[in-house]
C-alpha cells in the first residue's frame, strides 16, 4: 500500500520539517538581500566607487562560492542541529553588526558634528 504525503507514516511535512523549511527561507531571504541593497548602500552612504562596488560584491559572490564545500563538509563531520544553531547564532551576529551605524567619525569629529548641527538649530530658531 503507497504511503500519503501527510499520513503519520510518510511524515515529512512535520513541524520540524516546516520549521527548517521556514529557517531557510529566512536565511537565504537576508543573505541574498544584501546583493541588490548593498551597492545602494555603498554607492549612496558610503561615496565608494562604481569599481570599489564591484570588488566587494564579487568578494561576497567567491567568499559564498568558497565556503559552501566547506559548509558542506562541516555538515558531514559534525551532528547537523548543533552545527546549525551555531551557524543562525553567528548570522545573527553578523547581521547585528551589519546594520550598527559606523559613519567612520572619532569621538572628537562626532561631538563637534553634534555642536555644528545645535548651533545650527539654535540659529535657525532666532531667524
Amino acid at each position: 500500500m503507497p504511503r500519503r504525503l501527510f499520513s503519520s507514516e510518510a511524515a515529512l511535512f512535520t513541524p520540524s520539517f516546516i520549521a527548517i523549511c521556514c529557517a531557510n527561507l529566512l536565511f537565504f531571504i537576508a543573505g541574498f538581500m544584501l546583493v541588490p541593497v548593498l551597492p545602494i548602500y555603498l554607492l549612496d552612504d558610503l561615496h565608494a566607487s562604481k569599481s570599489t562596488v564591484g570588488a566587494i560584491l564579487s568578494t561576497y559572490m567567491l567568499g559564498s562560492l568558497v565556503m559552501r564545500p566547506v559548509s558542506g563538509f562541516l555538515v558531514d563531520q559534525f551532528q547537523r542541529k548543533p552545527l546549525f544553531l551555531l551557524c543562525a547564532v553567528l548570522c545573527v551576529i553578523i547581521y547585528f553588526t551589519l546594520t550598527q551605524e559606523d559613519d567612520g567619525l572619532t569621538r572628537e569629529q562626532r561631538k563637534a558634528e553634534k555642536a555644528r548641527i545645535k548651533a545650527a538649530k539654535a540659529a535657525a530658531r532666532h531667524h
